[in-house]
C-alpha cells in the first residue's frame, strides 16, 4: 500500500518525523530520520505520529512491534486495516499518520526506513526508535 500526501498543518498533539532529502557525506548520499527518537511520554505526549517523506523517492517503513503502542492503521484510500507485521510503502512527498494507543507498555521499539533513492536505510540513532518512556 502506498500512502499519499495530505496537506494539513501539524497539530500540537501530532509528533512529526521527517525523512530528510538525501545529504551527500563524503560522496555517499544518506537520508536521516529527524528526530531519531520519538518519546511517547512527557509533558505533551503525542496522540499521533506522522512520518513525512521528503527523500525525493519512495520509502518503506517497517514498524515490527507497533501493535504494542500504535492504534490499528486504517488505510485512508482502501479502508483496509493494516497489521504491523508488514511494512508500509510511502510515496514521494507522502506521509504516514498513525494514532498512538492510550495505554501501552514501556519499551524501546526500533523500526526501519528503507529509501529507494539511496538504496539504503535511513539513519537515526543507529536505527530510529519509539521510546516509552
Amino acid at each position: 500500500m502506498s500512502t499519499t500526501a495530505t496537506k494539513h498543518a501539524a497539530k500540537p498533539d501530532v509528533h512529526q518525523v521527517i525523512l530528510t532529502k538525501p545529504i551527500d557525506i563524503v560522496g555517499e548520499k544518506r537520508v536521516f530520520v529527524v528526530p531519531a527518537t520519538v518519546h511517547l511520554r512527557g509533558e505533551h505526549p503525542p496522540k499521533s505520529i506522522q512520518w513525512i517523506n521528503q527523500t525525493g523517492g519512495p520509502v518503506t517503513i517497517w514498524l515490527p512491534n507497533a501493535d504494542r503502542y500504535l492504534q490499528p492503521y486504517e488505510d485512508p484510500e482502501t479502508h483496509a486495516v493494516h497489521e504491523f507485521i508488514t511494512p508500509f510503502d510511502v510515496a514521494p512527498k507522502g506521509e504516514l499518520l498513525v494514532d498512538v494507543k492510550e495505554k501501552y507498555a514501556d519499551g524501546r521499539y526500533v523500526y526501519n526506513v528503507y529509501c529507494e533513492i539511496t538504496k539504503d536505510y535511513a539513519q537515526g540513532n543507529s536505527a530510529p526508535d519509539v521510546s516509552c518512556p
